[in-house]
């Protein structure tokens, strides 16, 4: 399947182990974007993606995936976002932080845009656990 001629404005970081994030959230930049979670690190494939996510919050993409990367998942703070409570479950009993990779990508715009970009991204890469979006109608091509 070709890839959408809007995905080529993604720029993807590398990839980075969420056991080495854990250990230093430095590495996650404080600016506002993209996230993908994955078992591979290698290029983001359709169908290989864990979970996609969008955050314009104060303190950007460290400050949103603090939450998902807590260094004990099952004795941790209660969570109730279901992107993170699907990512401690695959980091509990599917797989291990050595074996689950970060990767990020800058993105500035309105809310409106960056959250229909981020349905885009889900439904391109049809993401394992971004269940609710998948349904969304999104103005971007997918297909």
């Amino acid at each position: 399947m070709a890839a959408p001629d809007w995905l080529q404005h993604i720029k993807w970081s590398k990839p980075h182990r969420l056991s080495d994030l854990i250990a230093d959230m430095k590495l996650i930049p404080d600016f506002e974007g993209f996230y993908a979670f994955n078992e591979d690190p290698g290029k983001l494939e359709v169908g290989r993606v864990l979970y996609i996510g969008e955050t314009g919050q104060e303190g950007g993409l460290r400050s949103r995936l603090r939450t998902y990367l807590h260094p004990d998942p099952v004795n941790g703070p209660i969570v109730k976002h279901s992107g993170c409570i699907w990512i401690y479950h695959h980091r509990i009993n599917v797989s291990s932080d050595d074996k689950i990779y970060l990767r990020w990508s800058g993105w500035e715009s309105d809310k409106r845009t960056r959250m229909g970009v981020e349905t885009g991204l889900m439904q391109y890469y049809q993401a394992w656990y971004n269940k609710r979006q998948m349904k969304k109608v999104s103005d971007l091509e997918t297909i």
